[in-house]
Order: structure tokens, then sequence, then C-alpha cells
């Protein structure tokens, strides 16, 4: 993040936090998907949350939890789509 212009990005971290499956387990979601929405209709495609936090400038999301999608070809999608917001070809 430093080398993209956010100076002072490291020392900005307040809580770091690194959940496991093991965590996951012990929260009941050992057999549940507790990466994103949940896979109804209205949680799936052009529902799923934005890529582009509201709000902010140059905050943006991938990752199976915003748009397009779940599933490795749509997260893959969801990485391109954020990287293209962030160089700029994508508005």
């Amino acid at each position: 993040m430093e080398a993209r212009g956010y100076e002072g990005f490291a020392d900005s971290i307040e809580v770091e936090e690194m959940t496991t499956p093991l965590d996951w387990e012990a929260r009941g979601m050992e057999r549940g998907a507790p990466f994103a929405s949940a896979h109804t209709f209205f949680q799936t495609g052009p529902f799923r949350p934005r890529n582009l936090a509201e709000g902010f400038e140059n905050i943006v999301f991938a990752g199976s939890g915003t748009q397009p999608g779940v599933g490795v070809p749509m997260v893959l999608i969801s990485g391109r789509l954020a990287a293209e917001r962030i160089v700029g070809a994508v508005k």
C-alpha cells in the first residue's frame, strides 16, 4: 500500500486478527461459507455488494463477497476488476 502512495499505512493499523478454520468450527461455521454472503438469489451476481467502498476514494474490494460473486472464476474476475479500478482502466 505504501508503494502506491499510502504513506504511513502500516503505522495506522490498530488491530490485526487472524482467523483459522478452527475458529470457524468454534463458531459453528465448519460446514458453512464464512467468507461471504449466502448463496441466495438476491445475494448473487449483480446483487452482491459493489467493489468500491462508498464514501471513500481508492478503496476497492475483491473476492467472493463482492461483485461478480462466488467461485474461483468470479473471484478472479473480481480481482481483475479491482486492479482495473486502481489503475484507472474502469470507472
